[in-house]
């Protein structure tokens, strides 16, 4: 028996100590995970999301450098090598994605967004069920929590170390007259005119045309934007002697301006307005009757009396008469405001002496910002950006970020009620978040802490400014990450946060679906779900813009999120006019040109989210046309979906393109082109739907001409594929059937099973099953192109982009009959040569033929698209959105 040696353990060590290169990523190598080395990205990081790997470097000598580098010592290698130099930075980036595992690890698997845990009401105190319960109207999906979420912060960046891609990523908007105005991010624009495959562009030339005729409506309504600018050249008034005088005699009678005023406080119209609870209504009044002097020497036949005087003090606080008039603007005059109103409302806005730091002051330039918004909305907040941030510095001067019960403590007769002081504060806060995400600029109140309350801690205002307070919170959480310095932001784990966020705090989206389902919960949460459903499409458009995220699953989520915000806006709209013909009747005449109350309250609720979701779906359905997978024909496979509505996460299965082109088209016709002319009528005169109308369908007019040409490449396409067939398959009878031909193909198939080859006819198409995803991948029998073509002239196709690259989906529908071949000899394939051979020479020819096909269809669509812009009647185009 021979001896054993006893080795020390020290010597064991150092026997034990590995001196083969690592070959797995960073990642793997932290988890453990079998790393298939794959460049640019494993399949493990790739089924992750993750963006990128991260390899270490083999030279073991230039590892024990960049090792001393990263812990604070200088190589010599750092300053005489370039591969040492970024290899070093490879390698610092490897150490900075593995502190960042190590403290994800470490975090707290019960970690969860605050408010979690809190209960909520789904009903309004005047919704017509009044008792809906919470099992009725949460989304199924509430009560789970999202295993990913908890296991790590989707708030912290990645690539901390690295500069934020979105720093770069904004559109200036040129106008021949000299004005700028530079659009961040998150701005509709920017992610339309920025669009990498040019669907930005392609509208941009067509709009072109469209805003002439825009223009002209403009005109003829006298919708000028502007007005302002105007005022200047306008001559002295020769009957009045001030504005003031003019601003009187232009009001309304005296009864009238309180009976406006009550209307304005209506409970029972409690859901018309958000700003009404920003106000004391018993100071309003008390401010009306000190300011306001009625002329009791000249009675109105009806007995009622005309203003005579405004007054405003000894310090001049004409602030408080400016809060009763845009009550009245709001009430009363509507869309068709006297120029009186805007003078004097210029007047007050244009006040920057420390003489003017009045809550009244606030007040006005709350309720005049949420006037613009609302009459006189462009389809985004870029008319509102200076009143936002005249109205957020003049909220922090007077102190309204601090403990407003300590601050004004006994002030409540000059202020008004502290409730309405802190609802006031919470509308501003959100409002400057609503102006940043619309314009794509960072928060102006960035440095305010809104953490100080728990979630689970009712606010101390209404109810609803609960949920406005939790929504505004997570808003500004994820600006906070898309305008940080330093790091990508996480868009996946964000969009899943927000999604948490609704199905927990707010009732199932199909509620907002509906116009009578959405009777049931009223209108108080219309506002907190259209911005959700803005923010994740934005968030969505963001993944695919930088991190170049072009997958099946990303254009699913923004497809399905899409559609669901196209039913939201259908059904607002449509409540909305329900309830103007409750409230209103005496307003919903064919002969009214002004514009109904609660219909301007769906353009409030509304006006960011129409815009941004028009865009953004025809931006993803116009690439999905575009691109050119092997056997994906949108045509021909088409086959019956079913979209589950009730849900706001998309299904696993892609939405087929034409079934939401399908959905949208209907939805425009019957939602911004109704059949009831009351309805037109009042729609026509709101400039902010005409626009958008009109954005729509130049949106769709893009789209058209692409499907048209689609259409066209797939029938040569599929031409090219009976040719081939034939080569596979050989002849068969003139009068063979579609079944016979599927009979044919599957024998074909099966026999090459037989013979081990492991490879099908090139491009087969059968109607006999379609495949899923996890088939295709156990399917061996099936050779899958590593093809995805989008050959653009303005953006060539860049390989290794889009996860179809490395896996292509074959997409097996139903096919129409083979054309009729003459018969003859049968050919097949040669079963004598190796199966790479064939397999090879089968790649070959199916990326011949992708490549001839998206060259095809490029050449004929520029050549289609420079028609449609030379032939297209604006004035047909821009009317046919009335």
């Amino acid at each position: 028996m021979s001896a054993v040696a006893i080795v020390p353990d020290d010597v064991t060590k150092k026997i034990r100590k590995r001196r083969k290169p690592v070959k797995s990523c960073a990642f793997c190598r932290h988890r453990k995970l079998k790393c298939d080395q794959k460049r640019p990205i494993c399949s493990s990081c790739k089924s992750r999301n993750l963006s990128s790997c991260v390899y270490p470097v083999a030279d073991a000598q230039l590892q024990s450098d960049i090792n001393d580098l990263s812990n604070g010592n200088v190589s010599v290698h750092d300053s005489t090598s370039p591969l040492a130099m970024d290899n070093a930075k490879l390698v610092m980036k490897v150490h900075s994605l593995e502190r960042q595992i190590d403290e994800i690890s470490r975090s707290s698997l019960n970690a969860n967004f605050n408010g979690a845990n809190s209960t909520t009401s789904y009903h309004s105190n005047g919704s017509p069920l009044g008792t809906i319960s919470q099992q009725a109207t949460r989304s199924p999906m509430s009560t789970t929590s999202t295993v990913s979420h908890s296991q790590q912060d989707v708030f912290q960046n990645f690539n901390e170390h690295l500069p934020n891609p979105l720093e770069e990523f904004y559109y200036l908007q040129c106008k021949a007259s000299g004005r700028r105005i530079l659009y961040g991010a998150t701005s509709m624009r920017t992610n339309l005119f920025k669009h990498r495959f040019g669907f930005g562009e392609k509208y941009d030339q067509l709009w072109t045309k469209v805003k002439f005729e825009r223009n002209k409506w403009k005109q003829l309504h006298n919708t000028s934007t502007l007005l302002e600018l105007k005022f200047v050249e306008k001559p002295n008034d020769k009957v009045f002697n001030t504005l003031l005088q003019r601003l009187c005699f232009e009001l309304p009678p005296y009864n009238k301006c309180i009976e406006t005023i009550h209307l304005f406080f209506d409970s029972t119209l409690k859901d018309l307005y958000l700003v009404n609870s920003i106000l004391d209504k018993n100071k309003v009044i008390n401010d009306f009757y000190t300011c306001f002097i009625p002329d009791s020497d000249n009675l109105m036949p009806n007995g009622d009396r005309k203003i005579k005087m405004l007054l405003a003090g000894n310090k001049k606080n004409y602030y408080k008469v400016g809060v009763i008039i845009q009550i009245i603007t709001l009430r009363y005059f509507y869309q068709n405001c006297p120029e009186s109103v805007d003078l004097f409302c210029l007047y007050l806005l244009g006040q920057f002496s420390a003489k003017v730091f009045f809550i009244e002051r606030l007040q006005f330039l709350l309720l005049r910002c949420y006037y613009l918004k609302t009459y006189r909305s462009d389809c985004d907040d870029s008319n509102i950006i200076n009143i936002v941030t005249n109205m957020v510095s003049t909220a922090i001067s007077m102190g309204l970020d601090r403990n407003i019960d300590q601050v004004y403590k006994d002030q409540e007769n000059i202020v008004g009620s502290l409730r309405s002081l802190k609802n006031m504060w919470m509308v501003i806060v959100f409002l400057d978040l609503e102006c940043a995400i619309q314009t794509g600029r960072p928060l102006n109140l960035a440095s305010i802490d809104l953490d100080f309350q728990s979630d689970d801690e009712p606010f101390d205002g209404e109810v609803q400014l609960n949920k406005l307070r939790k929504v505004t919170k997570l808003g500004r959480k994820i600006l906070t990450c898309i305008y940080t310095k330093r790091g990508t932001p996480k868009f996946k784990g964000l969009v899943d946060y927000i999604i948490d966020f609704m199905e927990r705090e707010l009732p199932n989206i199909s509620y907002f679906m509906d116009s009578k389902l959405l009777a049931e919960v009223g209108l108080d949460d219309v506002r907190i779900v259209t911005f959700c459903l803005e923010m994740i499409l934005c968030l969505n458009n963001l993944n695919f813009a930088i991190n170049r995220d072009v997958g099946s699953s990303l254009r699913n989520s923004s497809i399905h999120t899409s559609l669901l915000a196209f039913h939201v806006l259908n059904a607002v709209t449509e409540r909305c006019f329900q309830l103007d013909k409750e409230y209103f009747p005496e307003m919903f005449d064919r002969t009214s040109t002004t514009l109904t109350p609660y219909f301007v309250q769906s353009i409030g609720l509304t006006a960011g989210l129409l815009p941004r979701v028009s865009s953004i779906f025809c931006a993803i359905v116009y690439y999905r046309l575009t691109i050119f997978i092997n056997n994906d024909f949108l045509f021909y496979n088409q086959t019956p979906f079913t979209w589950n509505s009730k849900t706001l996460r998309a299904c696993e299965e892609e939405i087929a393109v034409l079934f939401a082109l399908d959905i949208h088209q209907k939805l425009c016709d019957s939602w911004l082109r109704p059949k009831d002319p009351t309805k037109r009528k009042i729609m026509e005169n709101s400039y902010h739907f005409v626009v958008a109308n009109a954005m729509q369908v130049t949106f769709r007019k893009v789209l058209d001409k692409c499907l048209e040409y689609r259409k066209r490449a797939e029938d040569a396409w599929v031409s090219q594929l009976g040719d081939e067939l034939k080569l596979d398959i050989g002849s068969y009878p003139v009068d063979a059937t579609s079944k016979d031909f599927e009979i044919l193909l599957q024998q074909e198939m099966a026999r090459k099973k037989s013979l081990g080859k492991g490879l099908c006819p090139i491009s087969m198409i059968t109607n006999s099953h379609k495949l899923t995803a996890k088939e295709i991948e156990k399917d061996l029998s099936i050779n899958y192109a590593m093809y995805e073509l989008h050959a653009s002239k303005h953006h060539p196709p860049k390989k290794g982009a889009g996860e179809n690259n490395k896996t292509g989906i074959v997409s097996i529908g139903t096919f129409t009959p083979p054309p009729a071949v003459v018969a003859g000899s049968p050919v097949s394939v040669d079963d004598a040569g190796p199966v790479s051979d064939v397999k090879k020479t089968a790649e070959e020819k199916e990326a011949e033929m992708l490549q001839q096909i998206t060259d095809e269809f490029w050449s004929n669509y520029n050549t289609g698209w420079e028609e449609l812009l030379n032939h297209t009647d604006a004035h047909d185009l821009f009317n046919n959105c009335l």
